[in-house]
């Protein structure tokens, strides 16, 4: 998923799920998604071969002459697994050069989830991730 403005859904913006295939999300726009359910702006469940980025803009922005708030609990990016053995394993997921949370105040900043990164999601070159 490339070039897209995904706003203002309840549960996750962008939702790659029990999927063993490769995922790109580059140059996204990603506001006040997960909203009803903390799903994160793009959320990974039981996934692998997941890029994220380059230039996912995420956290309160104006696109197009219109405000949007921070995606809910200022979850940019979730990445997770389940546990299940009919599941795909969560593995291999990278957040790669995004500039999250470009606001004038940091308090709005969006995460990733988990933070710091380890183990199947790597993360780096990324700016303005909060952590709370």
């Amino acid at each position: 998923m490339h070039d897209s403005v995904v706003v203002n859904s309840g549960r996750a913006g962008i939702r790659y799920e029990n999927s063993p295939n490769e995922a790109l999300f580059e140059n996204n726009e990603i506001h006040g998604n997960g909203r009803t359910e903390w799903r994160g702006g793009i959320d990974i469940r039981d996934s692998k071969n997941a890029w994220v980025g380059p230039d996912n803009n995420f956290g309160r922005a104006t696109v197009a002459g219109v405000n949007y708030p921070v995606n809910g609990n200022r979850i940019g990016v979730r990445a997770t697994d389940s546990g299940r053995s009919d599941r795909v394993d969560l593995s291999n997921v990278d957040v790669v050069d995004n500039n999250f949370g470009l606001t004038d105040s940091n308090m709005n900043r969006d995460r990733i989830v988990p933070w710091p990164c380890a183990g199947q999601v790597t993360c780096s070159l990324n700016t303005n991730v909060g952590t709370r």
